[in-house]
């Protein structure tokens, strides 16, 4: 009988455990469940989408492409269940698809205001500019339906709903 209860009460405390999880969990793969909302990476309690409807080609000159989409980042909270702070901003992507070498324009995103076109190497980690890496694949993917740096086929199990 003891077992009984205790078992109960476990999955009792399961149940109410997974409600209270909501859907801003980093793990989803939509910013509250919105798919124009794609989440491209995530580093500690800040998790980090690309607004797909605000996708825009503004080169197309093959090997050359320009890309701009706006990016959004979350800080969750401590639980990581829901957010505290919420920050848009429009990341612009330079491309060359021979050399398959990626800049961001660190202009608009950053604060510092300079136009300048920095270099993403395609490993590169958190403070190298990694958070800016997915989101351009997930761009380029976007726009021309092929992978960047990483494989269409990885992409467009991320992308396509």
């Amino acid at each position: 009988m003891l077992k009984r209860v205790v078992t109960l009460a476990f999955m009792m405390m399961c149940v109410c455990a997974w409600c209270f999880v909501g859907e801003a969990s980093p793990h989803d793969p939509y910013l509250d469940g919105d798919s124009n909302y794609i989440k491209c990476t995530r580093h500690q309690d800040l998790v980090c989408y690309v607004d797909r409807s605000s996708l825009k080609v503004h080169l197309y000159n093959p090997p050359e492409y320009i890309i701009s989409i706006d990016m959004v980042s979350v800080e969750m909270n401590p639980q990581m269940t829901s957010y505290r702070n919420r920050k848009t901003g429009t990341v612009l992507y330079r491309y060359n698809y021979d050399d398959r070498e990626m800049y961001v324009n660190t202009k608009d995103y950053f604060s510092n205001g300079n136009d300048e076109w920095m270099y993403l190497e395609p490993t590169a980690g958190w403070a190298k500019g990694g958070r800016f890496v997915m989101a351009g694949d997930i761009a380029f993917y976007l726009a021309y339906n092929t992978g960047f740096y990483k494989s269409t086929e990885k992409l467009s199990d991320l992308v396509d709903e």
